[in-house]
């Protein structure tokens, strides 16, 4: 059994108990120590997953021989530096979003990992949301025929850390943050992005960087996309809508496809925790041994460079190409 040692014990890394319990319950990986600096909050989540050690400083977990991968639950301003660590004591990776606040501290976390031969995961845990991974098999039928447009409001008003209202420390506002969920599904639904204009303030929050954002973007296969996300919006709100010449896919009210004849198709999709299904696929890539194929380092990276590359639209006051951060 794969023995896992988590870092970061704030509330966020809760959202993963359940999937922890569950790998070991299937017999293929536990964990065993956890770290955060704050003592209680180490001890109470090593208590919750029945971990023996717990520690104020996670070097003590990268020392370990007996201990194959890490869960990194931190803010974003420490992701790269604990996942360079990691993958030097020759432990696998998966860390929480965004991957980190830029482009080369990024780069510096696939490099430490290919270099150490670890695997790099990042947690985009919303493509193991059932209603996405059915949508995705529709758009890969073709059901939609030429995708032209995809749009989607995404927003909710959340507890946040003190962390998250300094700009340095999370990258900017909401879009990296939180809103790189929605690049990285618009990633997979869509394929990769182009250029992206940028428009963002902080009017509710109060923040350094903003509390709502939005972003039009164009394909590479020539579709544009409309993305909003806010941090100061009340009710959650998370819906798509893709349009293409033969219909239209959309997540309001469960999944559905809509014909150009008017026609609705429903489909039934089961909700899940996805956060434990993340955990899971994390464990049997390493049990695989294999890079993942949904959340990997790269993965991670292509929803960053998007959200970044906003940013520098925001900055510039113009559209940006992708190819111009490369």
């Amino acid at each position: 059994m794969l023995k896992v040692g988590m870092i970061g014990c704030g509330g966020i890394s809760g959202t993963h108990v359940n999937g922890w319990h569950e790998v070991e319950r299937q017999g293929k990986a536990r964990l065993v120590a956890t770290a955060d600096v704050v003592e209680a909050r180490a001890k109470e989540r090593a208590a919750q997953l029945s971990a023996e050690k717990y520690y104020t400083d996670y070097m003590e977990i990268l020392k370990r021989d007996d201990i194959d991968a890490v869960d990194i639950m931190l803010p974003h301003y420490l992701h790269k530096e604990a996942t360079v660590k990691a993958a030097e004591h020759g432990k696998h990776v998966m860390c929480i979003k965004p991957m980190a606040r830029t482009l080369e501290e990024g780069r510096e976390m696939i490099q430490a990992c290919k270099e150490n031969k670890v695997i790099l995961a990042i947690g985009h845990m919303s493509r193991f949301k059932t209603e996405y991974i059915k949508t995705k098999e529709l758009i890969d039928k073709g059901v939609l025929g030429k995708m032209f447009l995809v749009r989607i409001m995404y927003g909710f008003y959340p507890g946040l850390k003190d962390f998250h209202y300094k700009k340095d420390l999370i990258g900017g506002g909401v879009l990296i943050s939180t809103g790189t969920h929605i690049l990285d599904i618009m990633n997979w639904f869509v394929g990769d992005v182009k250029t992206v204009s940028y428009a963002g303030n902080s009017m509710i929050r109060g923040m350094e960087g903003e509390d709502t954002a939005a972003l039009a973007l164009e394909y590479k296969n020539g579709a544009v996309g409309v993305l909003m996300c806010s941090w100061a919006t009340r009710g959650l709100v998370e819906t798509f809508w893709i349009h293409g010449s033969d219909g239209t896919l959309t997540t309001e009210d469960g999944v559905q496809f809509i014909d150009n004849d008017g026609e609705v198709t429903k489909y039934e999709t089961q909700p899940v925790d996805s956060f434990g299904k993340k955990v899971e696929h994390f464990v049997d890539c390493l049990i695989n041994k294999t890079e993942s194929t949904i959340i990997s380092g790269m993965d991670g990276y292509k929803s960053m460079e998007v959200a970044l590359a906003a940013y520098k639209s925001g900055e510039e006051k113009k559209i940006i190409s992708l190819s111009d951060l490369r």
